[in-house]
C-alpha cells in the first residue's frame, strides 16, 4: 500500500518571539503572482530554515504525523504562505496567515496557484495523485485550507479522484463529497478515547481512521472505508451540546473581525468558528446582520 496524508499547518509554531518573517505588505499594482514571488524570495534569505516538522506543533499536527508514520505514507502540509510542503521542504520561521490572505482581495485557488507557481511546486498534488503507483490519500484539512484546493481536487480526473478521502468533520464541497468519510461529535462523546478540541478535530479523526480502519483493511474501496467508520462510531453516544456563552454585539463583531481571515470573509464559515472555537452563542439572524456591518467595513 503506497499511501500519502495532506494535513495543513498550525498557527503554533516553534520559534521565538520577534524571529519569525513577516508577510509584507502588496504593492498597488502588483499581480498576485508577482507578489507570491518577491514574499518567497523575501523568506528564502531568511538566515534559519527549517522542515515542517521542526516548525510546526501543536496537538493537531502531532495527530496527522502519527497518523503517517503508523500508515508508512508520506507526509504533505498545506501552508497558507507556503503552499504544499513535503516533509523535507525548508522554510523560514514565518507569519503569513489566512489574515494576510484576505487583504490580497484574491480568490483562495488563485493564491494558492500563485503561491505553488513561485515555489515551483504547482501540479505537485496533481501529479502524485495521477502516479499509477498511488493507492491512497487521506486529506484531512479545515474548510479554510479546503477552499485553497477544492478547485485543483474538483479537476482532477475520476481515476485520480478516485483515490482521494476527505477525513474530515465538516460537510465537504458538492463536488467531493463522494469521496468523503465523515466523522461527527461521536469521536468527542464520552465512548470516544481521543477527544479533544474543535481545532484538532479532523487530525484526530484522520488517527482514527488510519488505526481503525485503514490498517485494518485490505478493501480501500470508498464504500468500504464509510462502512467500516460507520460500524465503529454507531454504539458510539454523540458529545452533549455545548454550553456557550453570551456577547455583546461589538464583542461579536471584534470576533468576526479577528477571524476573517480564516473564515474567508465566508458568513457560514465565520459562523461555525464563532460558535465552535471561540464558543459563543449567536442566533442566525443576528449573526447575519453583524456579519454584514463588518463585512461593509472590509
Amino acid at each position: 500500500m503506497k499511501a500519502i496524508i495532506v494535513t495543513n499547518c498550525t498557527n503554533r509554531k516553534r520559534v521565538a518571539s520577534g524571529k519569525a518573517v513577516e508577510a509584507p505588505p502588496r504593492m498597488a499594482g502588483e499581480s498576485v503572482q508577482a507578489y507570491a514571488t518577491r514574499w518567497v524570495e523575501y523568506a528564502q534569505a531568511h538566515p534559519r530554515q527549517v522542515t515542517p516538522g521542526d516548525l510546526y506543533c501543536g496537538r493537531g499536527y502531532g495527530e496527522a504525523l502519527s497518523a503517517a508514520q503508523r500508515f508508512g505514507a508520506d507526509l504533505y502540509t498545506m501552508s497558507a504562505g507556503f503552499g504544499l510542503l513535503q516533509s523535507d521542504h525548508m522554510i523560514p520561521p514565518y507569519n503569513f496567515t489566512f489574515t494576510d490572505l484576505a487583504k490580497l482581495k484574491e480568490p483562495p485557488a488563485i493564491w494558492w496557484e500563485a503561491i505553488n507557481q513561485a515555489r515551483q511546486t504547482q501540479d505537485m498534488l496533481t501529479e502524485r495523485l495521477m502516479d499509477d503507483s498511488l493507492n491512497l490519500a487521506l486529506l484531512s484539512v479545515s474548510t479554510s485550507y479546503m477552499m485553497l484546493i477544492e478547485r485543483e481536487l474538483s479537476n482532477l480526473p475520476e481515476k485520480a479522484l478516485k483515490k482521494v478521502r476527505l477525513v474530515i468533520g465538516y460537510k465537504p464541497p458538492s463536488s467531493l463529497q463522494a469521496h468523503t468519510v465523515l466523522y461527527d461529535s461521536r469521536l468527542d462523546g464520552p465512548d470516544s478515547s481521543i477527544r479533544g478540541t474543535r481545532a484538532d478535530f479532523n487530525s484526530r479523526a484522520l488517527r482514527h481512521f488510519v488505526e481503525n480502519v485503514a490498517l485494518k483493511t485490505n478493501n480501500h474501496s470508498i464504500a468500504n472505508h464509510r462502512k467500516l467508520t460507520d460500524a465503529l462510531l454507531t454504539p458510539m453516544r454523540p458529545s452533549s451540546i455545548p454550553k456557550r456563552k453570551k456577547a455583546t454585539d461589538d464583542e461579536i463583531k471584534n470576533l468576526i473581525r479577528n477571524y476573517w481571515g480564516e473564515s474567508g470573509g465566508r458568513s457560514g464559515i465565520s459562523l461555525r468558528i464563532l460558535r465552535d472555537e471561540a464558543g459563543v452563542a449567536c442566533e442566525q439572524g443576528r449573526f447575519a446582520e453583524l456579519f454584514r456591518q463588518v463585512r461593509a467595513e472590509q
